[in-house]
């Protein structure tokens, strides 16, 4: 049976297949559903947490692992007093140089869109979170993955943007 998600074509899975590992921190489970499928159609490994103090726990036992995440996702939907720490870990250490972090905002945070990014998320999703946003998203950050590694350079603050904005 064919899969209902429009982003299943291998082409896709092919060309993103530097992506291996996602985290989700997203304090709905019930939301985070779509975007773990999401990214398993990708053929990516998703670890999905609810709560500030597992997602803290997932990054530093991948960093003890030496596995940090290619892509994490995060919810900002009660504030950023929570999730600055996360973010700033994330664009700090330099095993996660090449990570994305990807915030997660409602139609109605627009107003924490800035300060977010200026924190260290290199993108933005606006829920609810489709398909097609997913492949936007990820499509740029493997153009600046291969970007930093032609060019041998870590990422850093201030680095090329997508933000996505839906009406």
């Amino acid at each position: 049976m064919p899969s209902k998600n429009p982003i299943s074509k291998v082409s896709s899975n092919e060309r993103y297949s530097r992506f291996q590992r996602a985290l989700i921190f997203e304090r709905d489970l019930l939301q985070s559903e779509p975007l773990v499928g999401y990214c398993r159609e990708y053929g990516l490994e998703v670890e999905a947490v609810t709560e500030y103090e597992m997602i803290q726990a997932a990054l530093n036992a991948a960093l003890r692992e030496r596995r940090p995440y290619d892509l994490i996702f995060i919810d900002a939907n009660n504030g950023l007093n929570d999730i600055t720490p996360t973010l700033k870990l994330i664009d700090e250490n330099p095993q996660y140089s090449q990570t994305t972090a990807i915030g997660m905002i409602s139609d109605q945070q627009h107003s924490i869109s800035e300060e977010l990014l200026h924190l260290g998320a290199s993108s933005l999703l606006v829920k609810p979170i489709l398909g097609k946003d997913l492949e936007f998203i990820l499509s740029g950050a493997f153009e600046r993955l291969e970007i930093a590694e032609s060019e041998s350079t870590k990422w850093q603050t201030g680095r090329p943007l997508d933000i996505l904005v839906v009406d």
